[in-house]
């Protein structure tokens, strides 16, 4: 007896410590006759259950209670109880006092020696917050998976560890070419240490990086990235997530060159752009319009105040009132007015505007553009002013102006016309010049071609025609004429001078010198001859003849008839001096070829030639060296020393070259000097004469004097002046 009682208590003892632990299991426990009736139930049980009470609990049979029938919990525990097997199985179970949780449970069967079932063990864990949490693993992965940003994870030493699919696209790496690699591959060091340091020190870094693809291409990345702590506080993992910004960063670039253009294009076009905030009274300024006004950006406040502080004083009102009838008027704002700069300059601008008004019609807001049109301006006011210029011109002129179209009809026509040609103006405006009767008829086609000669726009077209007068009268006008466009249209403008008098003088001058020349050639021909015949009777009665008083009588016939024949052979080598054009020509290489041969005929002349110059070129024609020779000639010839000498000097002034040519001879009374040149008294000979008029042509002049001032007999100075060689003169020499 005493030994059973130990073994009861032993027993006793261990179904004792058996209820204490099924009281404390974390785990919920239920024990269940075969009938499915509660026998037992811990406190994890109930709470698990949500049962308010053991008591209340004990009252459920099993295989009867609704909640648990619903899903499944009754069927598998009535299958554990008839057929002896441990059932493993999860469910969601929603208690009858509301509860609802992720539950796994185990049915274990209890059997009596070995074969018999008494009952079950159920043995439930509450899984809902680990299914949860997988629930949430699986999401967080989808989303990584699935993310349109790149993410990747990297371990407490910055390796990878995990890429979703579109950082592999973004960078081109494979996981394999990632692995126990730092970010560096793709970042740099300096960038990888700089994001990696501040991750370690803040736990967090967001900023822009220059990442370079696997491929070598170069992109721009928004890169987000944290630290993930552990419960020591010690970094577990450092997540970072990538964006690709690369198509943002070109547009911006793009905006910013953009930007950059349009600023440079406002400074090269002079035009600013400007924006008034009206409630807040502040305006925005481009750069192009602090540089019209003048200012700097940085300590100057741009409002409206300021902006008609700058505005020239006497168009301040009307600046005011064009603003004000923009934005309560909504009438256009456009127009041109002054400002006055801090140095004092004044600038034309122009300006236009538009006016943003709210939803109850008030402006809130005023945009627009301001451009200097300083330079533009002043060339519209010299425009304005020629314009006047050239309306005095054209209404005063002497000279008939008009202007035609292309099909020769007169658009315009000066007042003038009525005085050579008697028609008014606006007798002949609107109508073809062929249809009136102004120009002769043998000139007709000539004009013609000329009109098609201006309309080529080949420069300036000139000819001389004929008109006719509204009286009848026949008049001769020079035209200069060109083609211009205006309006897009081709136009002909006409100068018609009255060149009557001209033509009729030259007409005139070409009957004299065409007789001129008649008898010049009758004196060189038929002079010559009878000349010749008085030489020829004089020589043979020379020749026979034996009185030396007769002799010499003869001689100073024989004299003076050879110098009738050097006047005539002189006169008949300038016959063409007035038609002769003029052309450059080096006085210094005249003067030495003229020396050259005055010495080379007469050696015992003794010639000073003096000047600094290498070169002076002049225009002259073939003559040239004849006026030298004359004067040359001159020295000599009338110079009755048997030591002769000529001093010739060649200076240059501003304008001019004087050439000097002075001697050793007797030289001339103040009355001689004085008539030397005038054809009247004839003082001079046929040389200087010549001498006189060549010069001339040129557009100089001949001076006589003494060559010693005041001494009469110590010989004679020629001053011969020549012009500097010049475009005028040389277009003044060809006309001539």
């Amino acid at each position: 007896m005493k030994g059973n009682s130990n073994s009861d208590d032993v027993l006793s003892e261990s179904d004792q410590k058996f209820r204490i632990i099924l009281e404390e299991a974390p785990i919920g426990i239920i024990t269940c006759d075969k009938m499915g009736w509660i026998q037992s139930i811990n406190k994890a049980a109930l709470e698990l259950l949500d049962s308010p009470s053991e008591k209340q609990t004990k009252k459920i049979n099993l295989l009867e209670f609704k909640p648990l029938k619903d899903v499944g919990f009754s069927e598998d525990l009535h299958s554990c109880l008839t057929t002896g097997e441990i059932v493993l199985k999860e469910s969601t179970y929603t208690s009858k006092w509301g509860k609802t949780g992720q539950y796994m449970y185990k049915l274990v069967p209890l059997v009596r020696n070995g074969k018999e079932i008494e009952g079950a063990i159920c043995i439930i864990e509450d899984i809902t917050s680990l299914r949860e949490s997988e629930t949430k693993v699986d999401l967080y992965r989808k989303i990584m998976e699935y993310s349109n940003d790149a993410i990747a994870i990297l371990d407490p030493y910055g390796r990878y560890i995990e890429q979703n699919s579109t950082h592999e696209l973004l960078l081109g790496f494979s996981d394999s070419d990632l692995e126990g690699m730092t970010p560096a591959i793709h970042l740099g060091e300096d960038v990888f240490s700089t994001v990696f340091q501040k991750l370690v020190e803040t736990g967090h870094f967001r900023g822009d990086v220059i990442s370079e693809r696997k491929d070598g291409k170069i992109i721009d990345i928004d890169l987000a990235a944290f630290t993930i702590h552990g419960e020591d506080n010690n970094p577990l993992y450092y997540v970072g997530v990538k964006r690709n910004i690369t198509p943002q960063k070109e547009a911006m670039r793009a905006v910013e060159q953009s930007e950059a253009r349009l600023a440079e294009a406002q400074r090269i076009a002079k035009i600013g752009s400007w924006e008034w905030d009206i409630v807040q009274n502040k305006e925005i300024w481009s750069d192009e319009v602090y540089r019209i006004f003048g200012l700097n950006p940085e300590g100057f406040a741009a409002n409206y105040e300021a902006f008609l502080e700058a505005v020239h004083p006497d168009d301040r009102e009307i600046v005011r009132e064009s603003v004000q009838a923009a934005l309560y008027e909504q009438e256009p704002y456009s127009l041109d007015h002054r400002i006055i700069r801090p140095d004092g300059s004044v600038r034309f601008v122009r300006e236009e505007g538009a006016v943003y008004f709210d939803d109850k019609k008030n402006p809130v807001r005023m945009v627009g553009t301001i451009q200097d049109i300083t330079e533009k301006k002043l060339i519209e006011m010299d425009l304005e002013e020629s314009e006047e210029i050239y309306r005095f011109h054209f209404e005063n002129a002497t000279d008939v102006i008009l202007s035609l179209d292309s099909e020769g009809k007169i658009l315009k026509i000066s007042p003038s016309v009525e005085y050579h040609i008697g028609y008014k103006p606006e007798q002949l405006v609107n109508r073809s010049f062929l249809e009136i009767d102004i120009i002769a008829p043998e000139y007709i086609d000539q004009a013609l071609k000329y009109y098609e000669d201006i309309l080529k726009g080949d420069g300036i077209v000139r000819g001389v025609f004929e008109f006719v007068t509204k009286s009848g009268e026949r008049i001769f006008g020079e035209i200069n004429g060109r083609s211009l466009q205006h309006k897009g249209k081709t136009e002909a403008v006409i100068v018609i001078r009255d060149v009557t008098k001209t033509v009729r003088t030259e007409k005139l001058l070409k009957t004299a010198r065409d007789s001129a020349l008649l008898y010049l050639d009758l004196m060189g021909h038929d002079l010559a001859n009878q000349l010749q015949a008085i030489l020829s009777t004089t020589s043979l009665l020379m020749n026979n003849i034996y009185d030396l008083r007769m002799f010499m009588q003869l001689e100073q016939v024989m004299e003076s008839v050879e110098k009738c024949a050097n006047i005539i052979s002189r006169i008949k080598s300038t016959e063409d001096m007035i038609t002769a054009p003029l052309r450059p020509r080096s006085l210094v290489k005249a003067v030495k070829e003229c020396i050259r041969d005055i010495q080379t005929r007469s050696s015992d002349i003794n010639i000073h030639f003096s000047s600094p110059l290498k070169d002076a070129s002049i225009f002259a024609d073939q003559y040239l060296e004849i006026i030298i020779h004359n004067i040359l000639e001159n020295a000599i010839g009338h110079n009755p020393k048997d030591e002769k000498h000529v001093w010739i000097e060649l200076v240059e002034t501003e304008y001019y070259y004087d050439l000097s040519i002075a001697d050793n001879g007797p030289g001339l009374s103040l009355r001689e000097k004085q008539g030397l040149f005038d054809l009247e008294r004839r003082f001079g000979g046929v040389g200087v004469h010549q001498t006189r008029q060549i010069v001339e042509k040129y557009g100089g002049s001949v001076k006589i004097e003494d060559r010693i001032s005041s001494k009469q007999n110590q010989g004679l100075k020629f001053i011969l002046r020549f012009p500097k060689k010049s475009r005028s003169s040389y277009i003044q020499g060809h006309r001539k």
